[in-house]
């Protein structure tokens, strides 16, 4: 049963963060991405998303042997590490092999940089606040907390009824619609409106299908990239957010990659302490998390490895060149203990 969750939770990240790339790739007419996985593999639509982010321009190899879309893959992983932007244990073999965990490990790396950290590090600044999760939470908890039914708790089960999108909205706009009428309605029914608004009014692509919100544990990452797209769009001013309603159990900090929380689960860490003398504690934990998930990348790219070792060969020397292989392994096993 749990095997099925993860697939489903990776099934929607690759849907939803397909939709994310388009939006930006439709900005140059670029060729839009179908399928996740294999689009990128050679590199060409990589290197067109950074040049996008960016505003510089990659140069790029045409050819379609192997060396060549690795080539352009490690040229945009060059232009990651040159935007300060944190990648572990993620090579260009991956991406041309189009590993799915490390693909989806890549792309989230690049939402969190330019749509999240970007747009909210000043509010964090002002704020005095290290954990970025817990100050988006808190700007959606202050701005639908006079809701009815709405409890925005996390970017999980507190969005998949629907009406917490359309408080967003309505909070800033409420001239569009009538909130009590949309309460009224279907789960679905109300996803699809908040999510017709929001790209109506407001020019945010519908990232998200209401069937993949409305299950009973919806994806957190995905969830976090349609809020920060709201964040980013509605029009809110520095007044609004000196004072935001930290929720006093820390949701999980764990960002960087969606292979930690895959092993890791939904788990919150919770302090009953006030935010201001938590601080320390906050930023010892998220070394820490940051800590873990390198270890834990390092495990499902060491079970992958295993078990492509599985089948011996026939010839002795091909034997002992297996045996070296995993006496290199064990080596590299007992240096992450």
């Amino acid at each position: 049963m749990e095997i099925v969750y993860i697939d489903e939770r990776e099934d929607v990240q690759k849907k939803t963060f397909a939709k994310w790339i388009n939006s930006q790739l439709v900005k140059s007419n670029c060729s839009l991405i179908n399928d996740l996985f294999l689009d990128l593999q050679d590199g060409t639509r990589l290197l067109a998303l950074l040049e996008i982010l960016t505003g510089k321009q990659y140069k790029r190899e045409k050819g379609r042997m192997r060396v060549h879309h690795l080539n352009n893959v490690n040229r945009a992983l060059q232009v990651l590490e040159h935007n300060n932007v944190k990648l572990v244990n993620i090579s260009s073999n991956d991406i041309v092999d189009g590993n799915p965990k490390l693909t989806l490990g890549l792309v989230w790396s690049i939402i969190l940089h330019w749509q999240v950290h970007y747009h909210l590090k000043d509010l964090m600044s002002e704020l005095q606040q290290t954990n970025l999760e817990k100050t988006l939470l808190a700007w959606c908890r202050q701005n639908t907390q006079n809701y009815s039914g709405v409890d925005v708790r996390n970017f999980t089960t507190s969005w998949s009824d629907g009406l917490a999108f359309n408080a967003l909205l309505h909070h800033f706009r409420p001239d569009l619609f009538d909130f009590v009428n949309v309460t009224r309605r279907h789960p679905n029914a109300r996803l699809e409106h908040a999510f017709r608004i929001a790209q109506e009014q407001f020019g945010i692509e519908k990232l998200l299908d209401p069937e993949d919100v409305n299950t009973s544990v919806p994806d957190k990452k995905s969830v976090m990239m349609y809020v920060m797209c709201l964040f980013q769009s509605l029009p809110h001013s520095s007044l609004e957010v000196t004072s935001l309603d930290f929720l006093q159990s820390d949701t999980s900090s764990s960002l960087a990659s969606p292979l930690a929380e895959g092993l890791l689960g939904e788990a919150e860490a919770r302090t009953s302490r006030p935010v201001s003398l938590a601080t320390n504690a906050s930023v010892e934990l998220g070394g820490y998390q940051v800590a873990m998930e390198e270890v834990l990348t390092w495990l499902l790219e060491a079970e992958d490895r295993l078990s492509q070792d599985l089948v011996l060969a026939a010839d002795l020397e091909a034997i002992k060149e297996h045996f070296h292989s995993h006496e290199g392994f064990l080596l590299e096993l007992s240096g992450h203990q």
